[in-house]
C-alpha cells in the first residue's frame, strides 16, 4: 500500500518536472522598479540577484519531496504548490549570503512566483 502511494508521488513529481522541462511552468520575477522603495538601499543588489536567480533556478527533486513531507499521495497541483515557497526560501537564502538584511530579503521573496 505504501509503495503504491509513493509511486503516486513519483508520478506527480515526474509530471511537474516534465512541465518544468517543457517550460509549461517556470519561475517568474516581478519588475524590481515597482518595489524598489520596499527594498531600500539593497534594491540594486536584489535586482541583480533576482535576474540571475530567475535565469538559473530549477527545483531539486529531493527538496520538493522534503516539502511534501508525509503527504504520500500528492497530486500534481500539490507538488506545483510547493514550488513558489521553495523558490522564495532559496532566493531569500541567496540574498542573505550577499548580506541583505532579513527585512529586505523577505520583501524581495514576494517578487518571485512559479506558475
Amino acid at each position: 500500500m505504501e509503495q503504491a502511494l509513493m509511486a503516486a508521488n513519483d508520478a506527480s513529481l515526474d509530471q511537474i518536472f516534465q512541465e518544468w522541462d517543457d517550460q509549461r511552468i517556470r519561475l517568474h520575477a516581478a519588475a524590481i522598479d515597482q518595489q524598489a522603495q520596499k527594498l531600500g538601499p539593497y534594491a540594486k543588489l536584489i535586482g541583480q540577484r533576482l535576474h540571475l536567480f530567475a535565469e538559473r533556478w530549477r527545483p531539486e527533486r529531493m527538496k520538493v519531496m522534503k516539502r511534501l513531507g508525509n503527504q504520500n499521495n500528492a497530486s500534481p497541483d500539490t507538488v506545483r504548490g510547493t514550488l513558489t515557497p521553495l523558490a522564495r526560501d532559496e532566493f531569500i537564502a541567496d540574498l542573505r549570503t550577499w548580506g541583505v538584511p532579513d527585512r529586505y530579503a523577505h520583501a524581495a521573496g514576494s517578487l518571485i512566483q512559479v506558475r
